[in-house]
């Protein structure tokens, strides 16, 4: 099984469980049904009392103290929030269950989210929607926003002396209780220690600079950092995702050491209908990678983690 959500900008949009063998659908998640959730996790703060269709964003799986995997998913409909899903398996059926959901914040338009320690969240805040357009300040690497994190006796915290442009992906490195993100618009990966207990944050350090922008992280296998990202300019990306030119095609794949920050690429596609690619994750002994703009992935074989790979 492998679970997948679309742009909150489709119409089609919502979480996906697909058919590893074959890509193909097994379920949809339309729907938040606030009546089948168990709230286990915390207690809903969303205030939905009908069920309502989502835009989905950023997803992630964590299992935090319990035995039970959930799914935590960055919504921008019907509420800015996170919800989190029960992972539930019966004869090799795949289940989600509704059990809490998290309103963000006024003034965020939430990324990407990730378990923090063993009862917490943090999510990229990519921008203030209130504050207008952001991709004049995108394209300028100007400060966009920050990283919030959750806790049961907290609440949320905008942790805003982290001053990011365009904060995208984000992982918690257990092993040195540290935050990954991929700060998008300035093209690097920066590393931030974190309290896996209280959500206190230190200051953000570079990892590593990349020739593309990364969007979605991802852990490999092997513990290292899985990266896609768009190579094309942020003012060529605005025109492809606002419908008014041709999407860029092509993008690389690349492997991060989360301790030093050395980069091997995995994969070099210059293809001719794929392109804004905004995740890749390992599954089974390939790659798949999906776009922000629009329902398609590329399965990637790779031939040599360092030179190329061939797209299927």
């Amino acid at each position: 099984m492998s679970a997948l959500s679309t742009s909150p900008a489709d119409n089609r949009a919502g979480i996906y469980i697909l058919d590893r063998q074959r890509g193909t659908p097994i379920e949809t998640v339309l729907y938040w049904s606030p009546e089948a959730a168990t709230q286990t996790f915390a207690p809903s703060s969303c205030g939905l009392t009908t069920p309502a269709r989502l835009a989905p964003h950023g997803i992630a799986i964590g299992s935090f103290a319990s035995d039970t995997e959930h799914l935590l998913v960055i919504a921008h409909a019907p509420v800015e929030a996170v919800l989190v899903f029960d992972i539930q398996q019966d004869d090799g059926n795949i289940t989600l269950t509704e059990n809490t959901c998290l309103a963000l914040p006024q003034g965020v338009f939430a990324n990407a989210v990730t378990a923090l320690g063993p009862n917490g969240l943090a999510v990229t805040k990519m921008f203030n929607p209130q504050e207008g357009d952001p991709f004049e300040r995108f394209s300028k690497q100007q400060d966009t926003g920050s990283i919030l994190t959750w806790f049961p006796a907290t609440g949320w915290q905008d942790h805003k002396q982290l001053r990011l442009s365009g904060p995208n992906g984000l992982l918690w490195e257990e092993e040195t209780n540290s935050l990954i993100v991929a700060e998008w618009a300035r093209h690097q990966i920066m590393r931030i220690p974190a309290g896996e207990t209280d959500g206190d944050l230190g200051d953000a350090q570079i990892l590593t600079k990349l020739s593309y922008m990364p969007d979605n992280l991802r852990w490999s296998r092997d513990g290292d950092i899985l990266v896609t990202g768009q190579g094309s300019s942020i003012g060529e990306g605005h025109a492809c995702i606002a419908g008014e030119a041709e999407c860029p095609t092509g993008f690389e794949i690349t492997w991060i050491d989360p301790v030093v920050g050395t980069i091997r690429q995995v994969a070099s596609i210059a293809s001719s209908d794929f392109g804004m690619a905004s995740v890749a994750a390992e599954v089974d002994d390939r790659i798949w990678v999906g776009s922000v703009s629009g329902n398609q992935i590329a399965e990637v074989i790779v031939i040599h983690p360092q030179i190329s790979g061939s797209e299927k």
